[in-house]
């Protein structure tokens, strides 16, 4: 059976485009005022441990601290194609580093070097959904705990007029250390909003989208609406609302009534459900804040409720699609090299060109690399196109154009050998990302997966065949 993955946004937690006013404005801009700068290379203050993923934005990365030995999390941000409304995602975090509470993940700082922005926060174990995946031990108890913890981060943001507005399984993370209890935490709410701002642009993936937000009215309700949808899907491991595409689901999530039939739902109190009902009722007057969700019935008999383990067979499911969204997604939006860059290369290159030969050795191919990415990346760039020295730039240059897509397709080739240990991937588990808006143009799509049949195909060739359709 398929896995149904949803449709995560694309540029992940970034505001999408329209008329969103950022929180404050970035160093240099007309409106700065007599903000600080924004600090330089992060280089600085953190060392690199390794990198844990790599996104659309640029990557994320396991940095610590050199000050205080701490390892914290960096999420960096590509320049090359960066628009207004991702410089005021990076200017809301800097203005969000006072925020202190325990259901919140803390931003430690902002950085800014040549070729992207970096953003500091604490580090966190993983996504909750794939902890519960992993660990096997969700029960209702444990379900109404997570409610807490998420409703208590909700409370928080509500009380500093924030609203979150990308409350969805990749920013619901576990803390650090885990031996007493679970400790969640919500992360990326830097993408978050005023709740005295009016015009924001739609955002937030479909499936956990409040109804009012299709018209463009925000307000923390909508946050709740968010959290319902989420806490239905770790108890059930299926969505409230999910059509066949993209207007199925919004027709969905305007038109229907939430429903508790049949599998884990047999297992959980009445409470629980009813609880539920009043998060993802579309009277937004009816359905419930955080301060009045934590009050509740289900949530005070805490201690009373049943530990009998629930099943996570649909939710494994689930979380393998959402990880296969991931990085089929990643490739999809992740951008060439842009005009600018490859000019800059060319131009660095000419200028290393003493004899007008038009061939260049690797040192200075490397050279003109760090011109646009850090080194690090430049190292993985070269080993993934292997030059053979000396080496023409022209067409080393063309070769790097799309060289950011090929270094995607090697992420996802890395995360299929993990989800398809035996080395067979299951082509219904693509075919379910169709119509989900996180394959990019499905065109290709369909001609890729209408030649491969209904089977299997062996990992390597999948990342084969669907290395043409984004290079």
């Amino acid at each position: 059976m398929g896995c149904v993955a949803g449709r995560p946004t694309i540029q992940e937690d970034l505001p999408a485009k329209g008329p969103f006013r950022p929180l404050a404005a970035l160093p240099g801009d007309p409106e700065t005022g007599n903000r600080k700068p924004l600090r330089g290379s992060y280089e600085k203050e953190y060392s690199v441990v390794k990198t844990l993923s790599l996104e659309a934005t640029g990557r994320r990365l396991l940095v610590s601290h050199r000050p205080t030995a701490q390892e914290r999390c960096l999420k960096e941000l590509r320049k090359a194609g960066m628009d207004e409304d991702a410089r005021g995602y990076v200017s809301r975090a800097e203005a969000l580093q006072v925020l202190d509470h325990p259901n919140v993940l803390r931003v430690f700082g902002t950085y800014e070097d040549p070729y992207a922005f970096e953003i500091a926060t604490e580090a966190w174990d993983c996504d909750l959904v794939s902890y519960l995946v992993r660990t096997d031990a969700l029960t209702e108890k444990v379900a109404a705990n997570i409610a807490q913890q998420v409703l208590g981060g909700l409370q928080f943001l509500h009380k500093k007029k924030l609203l979150h507005r990308c409350l969805w399984p990749d920013n619901v993370v576990v803390r650090r250390g885990n031996a007493d209890r679970l400790r969640i935490a919500l992360r990326d709410y830097s993408a978050s909003g005023s709740l005295s701002e009016s015009g924001f642009a739609l955002l937030g993936s479909l499936p956990y989208s409040a109804p009012e937000t299709f018209y463009m009215e925000y307000s923390e309700k909508s946050d709740i609406w968010s959290a319902g949808c989420f806490l239905y899907i770790l108890i059930s491991g299926q969505y409230p609302f999910l059509g066949s595409d993209d207007f199925q689901t919004r027709l969905e999530v305007d038109t229907q009534t939430v429903f508790f039939e049949g599998g884990n739902w047999e297992k959980v109190t009445s409470m629980a459900k009813v609880f539920l009902s009043k998060l993802l009722t579309r009277d937004i007057d009816r359905r419930l804040s955080a301060a009045d969700a934590l009050s509740d019935p289900w949530l005070l008999s805490f201690g009373s409720l049943k530990e009998e383990r629930l099943d996570l067979a649909d939710l494994r499911k689930m979380e393998k699609g959402l990880r296969l969204a991931r990085a089929v997604a990643c490739i999809a939006a992740t951008p060439t090299l842009t005009p600018g860059e490859q000019q800059r290369l060319l131009d660095f290159y000419a200028q290393k060109d003493v004899g007008k030969s038009g061939k260049l050795g690797l040192r200075e191919l490397r050279q003109g690399l760090v011109q646009i990415a850090s080194s690090e990346e430049a190292d993985l760039w070269l080993a993934l196109l292997s030059p053979v020295v000396p080496v023409d730039f022209l067409p080393f240059v063309t070769s790097c154009s799309t060289i950011r897509r090929r270094q995607a397709c090697e992420s996802l080739k890395s995360l299929l050998s993990d989800l398809y240990p035996d080395g067979q991937a299951v082509l219904q588990d693509f075919k379910a990302l169709l119509g989900k808006g996180v394959v990019g143009a499905e065109a290709p799509w369909k001609k890729f997966l209408s030649k491969a049949g209904e089977g299997v195909l062996e990992v390597k060739e999948v990342v084969e065949r669907l290395t043409p359709v984004y290079l």
